[in-house]
């Protein structure tokens, strides 16, 4: 058994599905208890997520302009290794269908900073917060889609493998 601890930004909900996704694939057949910190508002943000000696965190933040939002940084910040050097974490960001450029980079080094040893990292494509499908100006509509979820799972799974 294993405690999973989601670390979640995600102003427009498509770093939630993919962390659903990907929670779903490492923790298939198992018994692990999962723990949720949503720190995409101020509310969220003002309490900490207890991180319990062997387990796992998994960190999810959007990207804007190729970099991790910038509040997204701030609030991860707060979280802390329970065995710094020893606790592993998943780095995810989510972008716009336009590109992640450094961000995953950039997460990956906070996680570092804060006592992570990172296992794996990835990047979907999640809806653009700008898109606007009902005016004909959709960027990633529907992201991520039925094929990303199934990436996803496969990732979560490959990430437990490891």
């Amino acid at each position: 058994m294993m405690e999973i601890n989601e670390i979640i930004f995600s102003p427009t909900r498509s770093g939630r599905i993919v962390v659903e996704r990907i929670v779903s694939g490492f923790a298939r057949g198992t018994t692990d208890n999962i723990h949720s910190q949503d720190l995409t508002t101020t509310a969220g943000s003002t309490s900490s997520l207890p991180l319990s000696v062997g387990g796992i965190a998994l960190f999810v933040a959007p990207v804007y302009g190729g970099r991790v939002a910038e509040t997204a940084i701030e609030r991860f910040e707060r979280v802390r290794a329970a065995e710094p050097g020893r606790t592993p974490a998943i780095v995810v960001v989510v972008y716009g269908n336009r590109d992640y450029e450094d961000a995953l980079l950039e997460l990956r080094d906070l996680a570092v900073r804060q006592g992570f040893v990172p296992l794996s990292g990835g990047a979907f494509v999640g809806e653009h917060s700008y898109s606007r499908p009902k005016e004909g100006m959709p960027i990633a509509a529907g992201r991520p889609d039925a094929a990303d979820c199934t990436i996803a799972e496969r990732f979560g799974a490959e990430s437990r493998a490891k």
